[in-house]
């Protein structure tokens, strides 16, 4: 009888301590549940990845951001108010894609940003709602609208200001598979545009060069306040202490004679400045809308013999480059 009370004991000691472990357990979990719904979902900027949330487009549905995973995703953040904006997220959305891809706006005004589409827009989701809590979670700056990559898997694969980044480089890396940019890819594109006779008006100069060498710069856009202006400075300065080599700038045939002439006189050029023939300025204009004008703009060319022998974007490249090839 003995034994049978310890036993009874015990057993009822143990269903007591499984008990207790089982509300712990519970209410650890409910702890932690909590704490997730009051921290809510991770930011990019700590993540790197998707913000897994729910969307509410201008029609009033809702939907989750987990989703649109499984193809490529590109979220572009417009005020469609500001028309380089608009021509901006046309140009990526006009590129041949070999598969399909989501693309996301976030705006304040949708209303205006669906007028401003062509009639074949349908497949965008626009969304108003929540506008300043969706710039937090995609770390977007309060100063302006960037645009933000991601791959079938959530991950974060480029990002930049609208009228900064390399968007549809991006975009026909991540789903075409094609080069990114880079100064050899750019390089080789130079090469190829000069064997193609193109560069005729750089090489032509070189020709008659005492030293048999020119060096140009190709421009698609430039004013004074901008960073290509420390790049003129630099031209300047390199074309009056270069004897025997000539200096060239080209604009795309898209300015006006009068327009070449005004970029000369306003920037103080000391040197020739010239509207590229049709066939370069259109080739240079699809490396402009690939790889994005940051990149692109004020690349300089420096040929030899007939040859291109180097290039350089950067400033910092650019006064070394000139240095070496002066020598």
């Amino acid at each position: 009888m003995c034994t049978s009370i310890v036993n009874s004991r015990r057993r009822l000691l143990l269903a007591v301590l499984v008990a207790a472990n089982i509300l712990v357990a519970g209410y650890l979990l409910a702890r932690r549940s909590g704490t997730a719904k009051a921290i809510g979902p991770l930011p990019l900027a700590l993540t790197q990845s998707l913000p897994l949330i729910e969307l509410k487009d201008d029609a009033g549905q809702a939907m989750q951001t987990s989703t649109l995973l499984g193809s490529p995703l590109f979220v572009q953040f417009v005020n469609p108010y500001v028309e380089p904006q608009i021509a901006s997220f046309l140009r990526v959305r006009g590129q041949n894609l070999r598969r399909p891809i989501s693309w996301v706006i976030i705006t304040r005004d949708s209303r205006e940003f669906r007028r401003r589409m062509p009639k074949d827009a349908g497949d965008l989701i626009v969304v108003e709602d929540n506008y300043e809590r969706l710039s937090d979670l995609f770390n977007i700056p309060k100063c302006c609208e960037e645009w933000r990559l991601f791959d079938e898997t959530g991950r974060l694969r480029g990002w930049a200001k609208y009228d900064e980044g390399d968007a549809v480089g991006s975009l026909l890396h991540l789903v075409n598979g094609d080069a990114p940019f880079s100064r050899d890819m750019l390089l080789a594109t130079i090469i190829k545009i000069s064997d193609d006779g193109l560069l005729e008006q750089l090489h032509s100069r070189a020709a008659r060069s005492k030293r048999g060498k020119a060096v140009g710069v190709i421009f698609s856009q430039a004013c004074t306040g901008c960073p290509e202006h420390y790049l003129i400075d630099l031209l300047r300065a390199r074309a009056s202490n270069d004897q025997g080599i000539a200096y060239l700038a080209l604009l795309p045939n898209s300015f006006q004679a009068s327009d070449a002439d005004n970029f000369k006189t306003n920037l103080d050029i000391s040197f020739d400045v010239e509207r590229a023939n049709p066939e370069l300025s259109r080739r240079w204009s699809i490396l402009d809308q690939t790889y994005g004008t940051r990149l692109i703009n004020g690349t300089v060319i420096a040929v030899s013999q007939g040859k291109v022998v180097s290039i350089e974007t950067e400033l910092s490249e650019t006064r070394e480059m000139l240095r070496r090839f002066a020598q």
